[in-house]
């Protein structure tokens, strides 16, 4: 059986994944697709719009087979740990022949050297890498730069847009694993990946969110989302900035050391992180307010679901060493033989029921994770539904 893996977030399901799902299948004929997806929150460190479970279950109508969830502690860092978390899991289910994912490019050669050259870490690309960010700009835009130093020739389009360089990351995740899963592309249609307006063919997800959150789905076709999956929309969406009040009460309660102390914060952010907190008004006022040319908004939001999460530097370093699971969120009912395939082939757990799965420091934080989101949505969900909500057969 051939059967591809898919990571996403999925946030929301929309037709431009659908139709990366029956590409991938018409493509590179495969058997059954794996859809590896982010849980309640997002690699832009933001609440998903959705719930997991309405997410994967969109994923099954529009096409997926399996719905694995990806762990918290991987699927909320940046591109690179989100791959490797990703991979990793993939890789251990000991069935995946294909990682499928889109690009901007139809091409994956230059795509490839990019990532042999960001596994291999020579001495010229660390060298160009400490320079630019000793220069104070972010680690992407520094990575950037050493990479047109180390590949003249290859060109700049391809490390620079985002979904390229989550393709490159993959790549790389599967080097560094010696996989012997494949990496194969669909290339993109319609809007680009934080394109704000929505496009007559396969509109971004930040254009579906944005149009989903000020009126719901009166201005959503079937162009922009499956008919198949509209109805799972109906309900009130999670507003990112809802965490606001939540990140201002962890702030004012922490003092500088304890704030220091988090995963990812460095440099002096815990004194810009303090103060700004004393004085926010609204979520956007407070990134904005810390935000700068080495901090981009995104790696400030992952940093503030650290602090409510109260992730530490040493909690990750632990996380890090901590063995892998597969949580199964979503099966389609047909291919529930697809399932039993899965947990006598992979090496690592596959977890259909969280009561049955203990003392693990990963499956804790996704517990958490849940807890938390419930307080975002607008009517308080009770805690602990990861135990209650049973994985759904669709």
């Amino acid at each position: 059986m051939k059967i591809a893996g898919i990571t996403a977030e999925y946030n929301p399901f929309h037709a431009g994944h659908a139709y990366q799902i029956l590409q991938t299948s018409k493509l590179y004929e495969t058997d059954a697709v794996i859809c590896m997806m982010s849980g309640h929150f997002v690699q832009r460190g933001e609440a998903a719009i959705y719930n997991k479970w309405t997410r994967a279950q969109a994923a099954i109508l529009g096409g997926a087979d399996i719905v694995l969830e990806l762990p918290f502690f991987y699927a909320t860092q940046s591109a690179e740990g989100f791959a490797h978390g990703a991979v990793s899991i993939l890789d251990a289910l000991q069935c995946v022949s294909i990682l499928s994912f889109g690009t901007e490019a139809p091409d994956l050669s230059g795509i490839k050297k990019i990532a042999q050259m960001l596994a291999d870490e020579p001495a010229t690309l660390r060298a160009a890498l400490r320079e630019y960010l000793s220069g104070g700009v972010s680690y992407p835009a520094a990575r950037a730069a050493a990479l047109k130093i180390c590949c003249p020739d290859v060109d700049e389009t391809l490390y620079r847009s985002p979904n390229n360089i989550l393709g490159i990351e993959y790549i790389k995740a599967l080097l560094r694993n010696n996989s012997k899963i494949i990496p194969a592309s669909v290339t993109r249609k319609g809007g680009q990946y934080a394109h704000n307006e929505l496009s007559a063919q396969y509109s971004s997800a930040t254009a579906i969110r944005r149009e989903l959150i000020a009126g719901g789905l009166k201005n959503l076709g079937d162009a922009d989302i499956p008919a198949a999956v509209r109805t799972l929309y109906i309900g009130a969406p999670v507003i990112p900035a809802s965490v606001f009040p939540y990140i201002l009460f962890c702030l004012r309660s922490m003092d500088i050391e304890q704030i220091r102390d988090i995963y990812e914060v460095s440099e002096g952010l815990e004194y810009k992180l303090q103060q700004a907190a004393y004085t926010a008004q609204s979520y956007g006022e407070l990134i904005g307010a810390v935000k700068s040319k080495r901090y981009t908004q995104t790696r400030i939001q992952r940093t503030l679901l650290y602090i409510m999460m109260n992730l530490t530097k040493e909690k990750a370093q632990q996380l890090k060493t901590q063995p892998l699971y597969a949580r199964v969120l979503a099966v389609k009912r047909e291919r529930l033989d697809l399932l039993s395939e899965l947990k006598a082939k992979a090496t690592i757990p596959v977890i259909t029921k969280a009561s049955e799965f203990s003392d693990s420091p990963l499956f804790d934080l996704d517990i958490k994770a849940s807890d938390l989101y419930a307080l975002l949505q607008q009517k308080i969900a009770p805690a602990r539904r990861d135990f209650t909500q049973k994985f759904l057969i669709i």
